[in-house]
């Protein structure tokens, strides 16, 4: 996970999403789990999130296809149902992290430093930096252990695009589709001597 920069609301938000959004929840104050589903306006700006963000996951930092990716809401509906129609409480996730983060209270991309999430390499695992407060390396852990950043379907995911870089040996390539990888390779020195590291080469 690397910091995301939150992008601007679309100019249709307020009339597609937010407006009938709150409308419902004037009529309904502790929505059930249908009645979410069937006033799900958040839907109506996926496509406008997939494009402010690019297509990358806020939580993996992996390129995620459209049939993929979804709309998360950073505080729960459940928490807090009056930020469920608030761009601002939307990040762009693939669903496997949404599925994981479910209801956690992790770190919130929009929010976390540079060089708090590391990338190992050659094993591709992701961990807290050892050299930052001891809270911070807590709630580091903590939203690793959540989001399973380290199952075997994301480090299948991010030695998918490092494999590409490797073989085509296009670094702007990879910084669009796996920007943490990237970024990672980058602050450690590796862009050259990773063909040797990996057992792929």
């Amino acid at each position: 996970m690397i910091p995301v920069q939150p992008q601007l609301e679309p100019s249709n938000f307020n009339i597609e999403v937010r407006t009938p959004g709150m409308q419902f929840l004037n009529r309904v104050r502790d929505p059930t789990n249908k009645q979410w589903k069937n006033n799900n306006y958040w839907t109506r700006c996926s496509q406008n999130l997939y494009s402010a963000y690019e297509g990358i996951c806020a939580y993996t930092g992996i390129w995620v296809s459209k049939s993929s990716a979804t709309v998360d809401h950073f505080i729960p509906k459940s928490n807090n149902p009056h930020l469920a129609y608030e761009w601002s409480n939307y990040r762009l996730s693939c669903d496997k992290a949404n599925n994981n983060k479910s209801n956690e209270n992790i770190l919130d991309p929009f929010q976390i430093h540079y060089n708090w999430f590391l990338l190992d390499f050659p094993s591709l695992l992701v961990r807290p930096n050892q050299n930052i407060l001891r809270s911070d390396h807590d709630n580091v852990e903590r939203t690793i252990d959540t989001l399973r950043l380290n199952s075997e379907c994301f480090i299948e995911d991010r030695m998918h695009w490092l494999k590409e870089y490797i073989h085509n040996s296009d670094f702007d390539f990879l910084k669009r589709h796996a920007p943490f990888v990237a970024y990672e390779l980058q602050r450690q020195g590796l862009e050259t001597q990773i063909v040797q590291m990996m057992p792929f080469t």
